[in-house]
């Protein structure tokens, strides 16, 4: 064999490699590219899903707010929307948001919780917060205290 017949040889196998490279080259591309155009679209719905499936629970939990819990909440409410104290300090009429948009806070114990809201009056801005055990009868506020407008705090007693 002559070192022509070698060198041919060698180019051979050189060919060989760099085909073999560049149909790898060309089967990465393809995933890629096709992994963008495939993968990233579902990766993104399944995203969407799991985000409006979270909204959709936070949704439900809020709507199932235990009755006994939003009937503190309501009480709450008419306490405040009703004391002559809080409409000497915020004025007539007195508006608080519906219970859904209230900050609702786990108490210390099984049996306890909190929930802060906000009061409007034609005098200013201020907030209640209630917190609410449960008793003998069924679930009761404990402490309901006000935030005028001018940031004095003080508690509503119970009725």
């Amino acid at each position: 064999m002559s070192t022509h017949d070698t060198d041919h040889a060698a180019d051979g196998v050189r060919e060989g490699r760099t085909g073999c490279l560049e149909w790898m080259a060309l089967i990465v591309l393809v995933v890629v590219v096709g992994g963008y155009f495939v993968v990233w679209p579902i990766a993104q719905r399944a995203v969407e899903g799991f985000g409006a499936a979270a909204e959709s629970a936070l949704q439900g939990a809020l709507e199932g707010l235990s009755q006994a819990v939003v009937a503190q909440y309501d009480e709450a409410r008419l306490r405040v929307e009703h004391s002559p104290r809080c409409h000497a300090l915020f004025g007539e009429p007195i508006t608080c948001p519906p219970p859904d948009e209230a900050t609702w806070l786990e108490g210390s114990g099984d049996d306890t919780f909190e929930f802060t809201f906000a009061i409007e009056g034609p005098k200013g801005r201020g907030s209640a917060h209630a917190y609410v055990a449960a008793a003998a009868t069924g679930l009761e506020i404990e402490r309901l205290e006000v935030t005028a407008p001018d940031g004095e705090a003080f508690d509503l007693p119970n009725p």
